[in-house]
């Protein structure tokens, strides 16, 4: 089993980590900025977003003020365009973020231990994917209120803002000692080259 994950961590590169950004940006423009994205939906709805961007979390009766404030046709759109969008949107941030916490860990010679970061983006990812099943069943039974599934909903999408947030700060930090570390080096090598 080790001897796999070292094949597959052995073959995420900086160009792997590159790809996986430049996926990441396609799909966060398509998903944010597209008629077919949440600036479609302001469209039909007259400015009413959804749930998954109350990044603090919401109750059940701005919840569904939302969802009644859509219309039918802004529920719909939200519900058969946007949130099938949005589970392929996590599996794209994950590897982002995984693949440059991988390329900088190799980099720094990191313990093993430390490879159990990558468990951050694969909770956001497994979060968000949570709070869409739940959102998808509140809009399968609207204008039944569902109370405990939004509750569950709003928990999950204050945990995968968190995880989030967790996951850009260790991706961040890690390429920082990454450079750091690069530019220490390569400042000792010409001065070595100096002598």
């Amino acid at each position: 089993m080790d001897k796999i994950k070292k094949n597959i961590f052995d073959r995420i590169t900086l160009v792997w980590a590159l790809v996986a950004t430049g996926a990441f940006i396609v799909m966060y423009i398509v998903i944010n900025f597209s008629p077919i994205g949440v600036s479609g939906l302001l469209k039909i709805t007259d400015g009413t977003g959804i749930l998954d961007l109350e990044l603090l979390g919401y109750s059940s009766e701005k919840a569904y003020n939302m969802l009644t404030l859509m219309g039918t046709e802004g529920r719909n759109f939200y519900n058969f365009t946007i949130l099938p969008l949005d589970f392929f949107f996590p599996i794209t941030y994950m590897l982002m973020y995984s693949f440059w916490i991988i390329y900088a860990l190799k980099k720094l010679n990191a313990k093993k231990v430390l490879y159990l970061l990558l468990l951050i983006p694969i909770l956001t990812m497994l979060f968000d994917w949570s709070e869409n099943i739940c959102i998808l069943v509140m809009l399968h039974n609207y204008p039944t209120v569902m109370k405990t599934v939004c509750s569950i909903a709003s928990f999950f999408t204050v945990i995968k803002s968190i995880f989030t947030l967790l996951s850009i700060f260790t991706m961040t930090l890690l390429l920082i000692l990454f450079l750091i570390k690069f530019f220490k080096l390569r400042k000792t090598q010409k001065a070595s080259a100096a002598n």
